[in-house]
């Protein structure tokens, strides 16, 4: 049985969906409604601040998929304490659990995108300095740590995927993050998109479907020695390219505010996987261009009825 922390969220609910489809026995635990619920899939609803190691929502559980997090960077600026309070304490219960329980296998979703901070030099690699600029990037950093401390110390099998910035049409439902669906929905509905700073900022985007196959393959393969992997697309695009790629696209024209630059935001960061590639095979399949082309195709054919920048 896998436990899956953070399954309703965009990445987590893709992720179920994908196991779910491979009958894969799967449990998610999360704080939201499960309104909206997967057959063949178990959901509990459970404060992981709060998780007992008796609780029934480990029973039979063999590996722990840690999404959960509940903060994104910019609004980690607003509240660091609450950000380290929930955040690390949930992740040292779910480690503690997996030690007491016997439950062997934990992956967990970093943050390849705040951990290193700026960047001495792109594309980064997991050696390189880790200087986060957001309280997220520091937490995701130590949970890190705590998940390779308890794979030295109590024999765990911990593996933290370093991820850079997936997409896809999940992110038009209410996730509170995902440039290129807010893009698309702003030529779709003909408003304006707000830019933080100048536009050359560049970001290392990847399809939601490759970041599936580095989790299944992970899942799929014991002998992958733990410890930390970037997970992206290794190149980088500016977000003025984006909005070029996304106009073309779509042939309308995108209204853009430009606003003043935020403190939180990296300017320049995109991932080298060479590591994750040599131990596992992966590398990315889709092509931005044909990945933001796909998305667009389905928006128009299944337009949401919420857009992204409402939470849900």
């Amino acid at each position: 049985m896998i436990l899956v922390t953070g399954g309703t969220g965009f990445v987590g609910s893709a992720l179920v969906r994908s196991l779910a489809r491979t009958a894969t026995p799967v449990r998610v635990v999360s704080l939201r409604d499960h309104a909206a619920r997967l057959p063949n899939v178990e959901y509990a609803s459970a404060d992981l601040c709060e998780l007992d190691v008796d609780s029934a929502v480990l029973d039979s559980v063999d590996t722990i998929i840690h999404l959960a997090s509940t903060t994104i960077p910019s609004t980690s600026m607003a509240d660091p304490a609450f950000d380290a309070r929930s955040n690390i304490e949930m992740s040292l219960r779910l480690l503690e659990a997996a030690r007491r329980r016997g439950i062997r296998n934990f992956l967990f979703a970093s943050s390849g995108g705040t951990v290193y901070g700026d960047p001495v030099s792109v594309p980064v690699r997991e050696s390189d300095p880790t200087e986060p600029r957001s309280p997220y990037g520091i937490v995701k950093l130590a949970v890190e740590k705590y998940v390779g401390l308890y794979s030295r110390i109590h024999g765990l099998h911990g593996i933290s995927l370093r991820i850079s910035n997936p997409y896809g049409y999940g992110q038009f439902f209410g996730a509170p993050i995902g440039v290129i669906a807010r893009l698309l929905h702003h030529a779709f509905e003909n408003t304006t998109f707000t830019v933080w700073g100048d536009g050359s900022v560049v970001r290392d985007y990847f399809h939601v479907d490759d970041l599936l196959r580095a989790f299944h393959i992970t899942l799929a393969d014991p002998g992958i020695r733990t410890g930390v992997y970037n997970v992206g697309a290794g190149r980088g695009t500016s977000l003025n390219e984006l909005v070029a790629l996304v106009e073309r696209i779509t042939s309308r024209p995108i209204k853009v505010r430009y606003e003043a630059a935020r403190e939180v935001d990296v300017h320049t960061i995109w991932l080298d996987s060479t590591k994750f590639r040599s131990a596992t095979g992966w590398k990315p399949s889709i092509a931005l261009e044909d990945g933001v082309r796909s998305l667009w195709q389905e928006l128009l054919q299944k337009p949401p009825t919420r857009s992204p920048a409402q939470r849900g």
